[in-house]
């Protein structure tokens, strides 16, 4: 606790601002998972979060704002975890890191998932250009990857482009097809194939693809 700090019911008021904002994008999440961006209120939020509408406005500016930050973090970790994988030495070791952080960040949490990959789509002109930033992020940190393969030295810039625009869309789309759709998939199914389809898309010279 940091000196002289005044307690709210025990906790130092930093510590139990932090707390209200987690479990505000928590039931932030939840409810546009469930109702839908559109449709989800923030009395829908206040009341699943157990917070007052004060609190909520002392942390967002509107749903909007709320929805912006719990992108915002989603797209953050999947970053940094993609950014992880690729420290690896072996290449092939790099893909399947890669695309198991990706695949299990999302699958592991469907609310999640369906938050980033569904609702996100067209939310809001705000929303949308996050949306479209994380994706060229995402693009440019596969486009780096796939420069240390000898396959893609001579290649011109714009099918490195394409390939990682191409790679990004069908894990999304996998994930939000199998996981999001309830389609009785999990999303450690999909971890085998998908690594497959990133190797041979990424590394198209590489060593033939080990079955694991």
């Amino acid at each position: 606790m940091r000196d002289g700090e005044r307690l709210y019911a025990g906790e130092p008021l930093h510590a139990r601002r932090r707390d209200q904002r987690e479990r505000l994008l928590g039931a932030a999440r939840d409810v546009f998972a469930e109702e839908g961006y559109a449709a989800g209120s923030i009395d829908a939020i206040v009341a699943r979060a157990r917070v007052s509408r004060t609190s909520f406005y002392r942390f967002f500016a509107g749903k909007e704002e709320c929805m912006l930050a719990l992108l915002g973090e989603a797209m953050e970790r999947l970053e940094a975890s993609f950014a992880s994988a690729a420290t690896a030495e072996d290449p092939e070791e790099r893909i399947r890191l890669g695309v198991r952080g990706i695949v299990a960040g999302l699958g592991s949490e469907p609310a999640t998932a369906r938050v980033v990959l569904v609702e996100a789509v067209g939310a809001s002109p705000a929303i949308e250009e996050a949306r479209l930033a994380a994706r060229s992020r995402f693009a440019a940190m596969l486009e780096a990857e796939m420069r240390r393969y000898p396959a893609w030295l001579a290649r011109p810039p714009q099918e490195l482009e394409v390939t990682a625009l191409a790679t990004i869309a069908a894990i999304a789309e996998s994930v939000s097809y199998f996981v999001c759709g309830d389609r009785g998939g999990s999303w450690e199914q999909l971890l085998e194939p998908l690594t497959r389809f990133a190797l041979r898309a990424l590394d198209p010279q590489g060593a033939p693809v080990a079955q694991r």
